[in-house]
């Protein structure tokens, strides 16, 4: 009996705990409203959803693959992402990753094809750990599939297939 006392106790009192303070009547609030007759449960701010309304996606003219492409060599690896054909011009996305070279400091542009044709961009949009790890932007005129050549250094390049 003194178990079912005690545990009746907490129960009392963890149930008191979880419901949120009301306001304080006092002379002003009679009549207004009455706070205890309509007790408002506590709810844990996680578990409130909100709606949300999606932001309207822009329109591109075509995207070329959802995917990414990747390939290492000595050492080096090279990811391709975001591939866009932007007012007739093609667009990517280069991760290019290593540990031993400064990639931000390589003539990609210089070195760079799709389907025979130069680069004629290369913007670097982040690079950590003294350029050991970049990310780029590459441009190349025309609307083009074909072989990517993402050149690095006159000895080392990647080849993709855009067909």
């Amino acid at each position: 009996m003194k178990y079912i006392l005690i545990i009746s106790s907490i129960l009392l009192l963890s149930a008191c705990a979880s419901v949120e303070p009301v306001e304080d009547i006092d002379d002003k609030n009679i009549g207004k409203t009455n706070a205890l007759a309509n007790p408002v449960p506590a709810v844990p701010k996680e578990s409130i959803k909100t709606k949300t309304t999606p932001e309207p996606k822009q329109e591109v003219q075509e995207k070329i693959v959802d995917d990414s492409f990747s390939e290492s060599k000595d050492g080096f690896i090279v990811q391709v992402r975001n591939i866009e054909q932007i007012d007739e011009k093609t667009v990517m996305i280069l991760m290019l990753d290593n540990h031993r070279y400064d990639i931000s400091q390589m003539d990609v542009t210089g070195l760079s094809s799709l389907a025979g044709v130069r680069a004629t961009d290369y913007q670097i949009v982040e690079t950590a750990m003294g350029g050991h790890h970049v990310q780029a932007k590459i441009t190349f005129p025309g609307e083009l599939f074909g072989e990517l050549i993402i050149g690095l250094k006159t000895d080392l390049s990647f080849n993709f297939d855009l067909t």
